[in-house]
């Protein structure tokens, strides 16, 4: 989602204040740590899933499939990991 007007983040803040969603503005172009781990381990699993099959072409529902696997179970075992940036 893309908000370039400051008063819509705002009417947002105050509409999942009450949640447990939490709204980060980050500026364009701008890293977040947190997601781009989280991407790294989603490839990473994935990755291990995909060499085990024996297939050399991998069909389309299976790839979805082998996301959907490791987003259940990273989900599944959700752990507070402590990013640094060392």
């Amino acid at each position: 989602m893309t908000l370039t007007w400051r008063g819509a983040i705002q009417t947002y803040k105050k509409y999942y204040q009450d949640t447990d969603i939490n709204i980060n503005v980050t500026g364009r172009n701008e890293h977040v740590l947190a997601i781009e781990q989280t991407i790294c381990t989603m490839k990473e699993q994935i990755g291990a899933i995909a060499n085990q099959l024996p297939f050399e072409a991998y069909p389309h529902r299976l790839i979805i499939e082998m996301v959907y696997n490791v987003t259940f179970w990273l989900n599944f075992f959700h752990t507070e990991m402590v990013y640094t940036t060392k």
